[in-house]
């Protein structure tokens, strides 16, 4: 019955006016109150039909994210994984979440890039996309730093991992917030471009700006140059593919680079090519 599961409906009628039920249905320690007009024809007092409800919105549960954010952490993976989907749902409504919560919920999502289990690992990228759209910029900031770090100086083994979600966030993320977190990743994307010690480094940082400069090119023109000159430099990398994501970033910087720019990268690019042709050792 429905007394049994925890709903109670009640109807309310008043004269004049158009009959009315309430659902609630307790959840946790929180619950939720819908209210809905059934009556044909409803009218306002000059005739004319009634119009839809404005909307409001509301704050996220507490607890139903706290009691989520625990099993993140719980010692089954496929709990782990659950709570992380729904995590997304949760996420996905139209609620607001306090600051408290949003440092919260970025720590867990974080932490879960270097889960165990790569099913874990996937859903936590696919749960930083929606949360990107839900936070604040200084805690968008704050995943685009941790990020970085991760893909710099963290294992080889997950940093392929960190370079999808740090790719997620320059994909996802609003334009309104993104481009001071382009300002933040710029210099530490072409430092660990210029880092001689891990060529997988190079690769990531690369690849990662380029996705930069695809998207928010024109606002990191401070650090064209940079950008260019350590570009450029990887042309000469033992890695053929550390060349080919420096030339895949070449190309998106001489989209929005300055003429100034534009013009010492094909200057260069030309005088190699001539030393290539006329000397015959190109590398290919």
């Amino acid at each position: 019955s429905r007394a049994s599961s925890g709903y109670r409906r009640a109807s309310v009628r008043r004269p004049g006016q158009p009959q009315r039920r309430v659902l609630s249905c307790a959840v946790g320690n929180s619950s939720v109150l819908a209210a809905r007009a059934t009556g044909t024809g409803s009218r306002d007092s000059e005739g004319a039909p009634r119009g839809p409800r404005a909307s409001t919105t509301i704050m996220a549960s507490p607890a139903a994210l706290n009691a989520l954010l625990d099993k993140t952490s719980d010692w089954d993976k496929d709990e782990r994984y659950m709570a992380t989907n729904d995590l997304i749902q949760e996420l996905q409504k139209d609620a607001q979440l306090d600051a408290a919560m949003e440092r919260r919920v970025c720590a867990a999502v974080l932490r879960q890039l270097d889960d165990k289990s790569t099913d874990v690992q996937s859903i936590a990228v696919k749960c930083l996309g929606v949360l990107l759209k839900k936070v604040r910029e200084a805690q968008v900031g704050e995943i685009s730093d941790k990020l970085c770090s991760l893909i710099l100086d963290g294992t080889d083994e997950l940093r392929d991992v960190y370079s999808i979600g740090l790719k997620t966030l320059l994909r996802d993320v609003p334009r309104a917030s993104g481009e001071a977190v382009a300002g933040r990743l710029a210099a530490r994307l072409v430092g660990g471009v210029r880092d001689d010690a891990k060529a997988e480094s190079r690769v990531e940082a690369l690849e990662n700006l380029t996705d930069l400069l695809k998207r928010f090119g024109a606002a990191v023109a401070k650090d064209h140059g940079a950008v260019l000159d350590a570009a450029l430099q990887r042309l000469d990398d033992p890695k053929n593919v550390v060349r080919k994501r420096a030339a895949h970033c070449l190309a998106a910087l001489a989209l929005t680079c300055s003429e100034p720019h534009l013009e010492k990268l094909t200057t260069t690019l030309l005088r190699r090519v001539d030393a290539a042709g006329g000397g015959g050792g190109g590398r290919g």
